[in-house]
């Protein structure tokens, strides 16, 4: 169940309808972990898959990052990134991955989930991307944990590089307690405290409602 989340779907679909009028544009959606950020993007990709080509990949908080982790995703989605990024063609990847956002027949939306974690390379190719995205008929669309990543964090220092007018930021934010109430329904739990004990994090919330637990673990 996603609750208080019409703003900003409403935002992403009208970034969607102007994309012939306007240019692509880069989406990051933004909040701490467990706020909702890929859910609300599953929400939209259900909402808008039927008129746009999708592609998806993630990052990982791995020890080592495989560098470019994310384009081995969509090249398992998309055949023709699969020979530059074998051969180490950097360039070559870079305008392969252009190609695909400047589709004719329907627009792409490109998703990257949690770039907090993205290596070097992949920050690269978001520049790259990010720079040139108002020529493509594409939507780049970013997840990342905005109290992950300080202002010396690498992933801040790519998006202030990118043209500001190209780019839309979407904060989640915390659930009120009308909405923890839906959440809890005819359950035994007092709101106050669940709000207290949470925050309104839907992850919390909807962890405490499953464990008919009024703790909320430490990780």
């Amino acid at each position: 169940m996603i609750l208080e989340r019409e703003e900003p779907l409403a935002t992403l679909g009208q970034l969607a309808d102007d994309l012939e009028s306007s240019g692509g544009r880069v989406v990051l959606v933004l909040g701490e972990a467990g706020i909702g950020k890929s859910a609300i993007v599953s929400e939209f990709v259900d909402r808008i898959g039927d008129r746009v080509h999708v592609l998806k990949g993630a990052c990982d908080d791995l020890f080592a990052p495989q560098p470019l982790g994310p384009v081995w995703d969509l090249a398992r989605q998309d055949p023709s990134l699969a020979e530059p990024l074998a051969a180490n063609d950097r360039r070559g990847l870079m305008e392969s991955l252009l190609g695909l956002l400047n589709r004719s027949l329907r627009p792409t939306l490109l998703i990257l989930e949690d770039i907090q974690w993205a290596d070097e390379s992949t920050l690269d190719i978001i520049r790259f991307l990010g720079r040139r995205i108002t020529t493509t008929n594409s939507i780049l669309l970013m997840t990342y944990r905005d109290d992950a990543v300080d202002p010396m964090h690498r992933v801040q220092r790519v998006i202030g590089d990118l043209p500001p007018a190209n780019v839309a930021r979407l904060h989640l934010d915390h659930l009120s307690a009308e909405a923890v109430t839906t959440l809890i329904g005819d359950r035994p739990f007092d709101v106050d405290e669940v709000l207290a004990l949470t925050g309104g994090n839907p992850l919390f919330v909807t962890e405490i409602v499953a464990s008919e637990s009024s703790i909320v673990p430490s990780s």
